[in-house]
């Protein structure tokens, strides 16, 4: 997702936003393969115009697509995309073990592997012509991205009190999109977290909280 953070440039306001949500299905395909995130987004491009299917049958994850819907003429435009699937965050209880208390072994610490039930968000990203617009709702704006992100962290946290129970929100940000995530709640991993590899590994593994972890970790 593209962010943008420049205090010179004009901000850019829609008057009215009406967002629909559906699970995406091939009776979308029209507005799926108009989607486009811009040029330097070709992966979030390649994933909604032809991978999501694959995601939804290996059941790697279940992808929604967000419409801006005129509610006169019901005429709508694709503003986003969001793939979400279970998960966990592996992570590691340290305790430091005083030396009058070691064993033969000499360990400094007592160290137990445990996981937080989590979330996914695999996928997110808003189209081109919604990215650094703004909308105001009683009074307080925000861009478009951050409404739909912030309605997103509503409806898992819906469904973690009706449907499968988790304690977090887990996702990995490209480096121009961490900004974002951070302004809008999400936090780096814990030191004590060594999540599990997937293919966008190579970005910063960051998490939302969605009740009081508890994690002892000592240096």
């Amino acid at each position: 997702m593209k962010q943008q953070n420049n205090p010179a440039k004009t901000r850019e306001y829609i008057q009215t936003f009406n967002p629909v949500v559906v699970q995406a299905s091939v009776q979308h395909q029209d507005y799926l393969c108009s989607f486009n995130a811009g040029e330097d987004y070709k992966n979030f491009n390649d994933f909604i115009h032809n991978e999501w299917k694959e995601y939804l049958k290996s059941k790697d994850g279940v992808t929604f697509l967000v419409f801006d819907e005129d509610r006169t003429t019901s005429k709508k435009n694709i503003v986003a995309f969001y793939t979400l699937c279970a998960s966990a965050i592996p992570y590691t209880d340290r305790w430091f073990i005083p030396i009058e208390e070691r064993d033969k072994s000499g360990k400094k610490y007592d160290e137990q592997e445990c996981g937080i039930p989590s979330i996914e968000i695999k996928m997110f990203a808003v189209t081109e012509q919604y990215q650094d617009v703004f909308f105001v709702v009683d009074g307080e704006e925000r861009p478009v991205s951050a409404w739909i992100l912030h309605d997103i962290i509503c409806t898992i946290e819906s469904l973690t009190t009706s449907v499968i129970a988790a304690k977090a929100i887990f996702l990995h940000a490209i480096p121009t999109a961490e900004s974002f995530y951070l302004q809008n709640g999400f936090s780096y991993a814990h030191p004590s977290m060594h999540t599990f590899h997937n293919m966008d590994s190579e970005y910063a593994s960051m998490f939302l909280a969605l009740t009081k972890l508890h994690i002892h970790y000592d240096e």
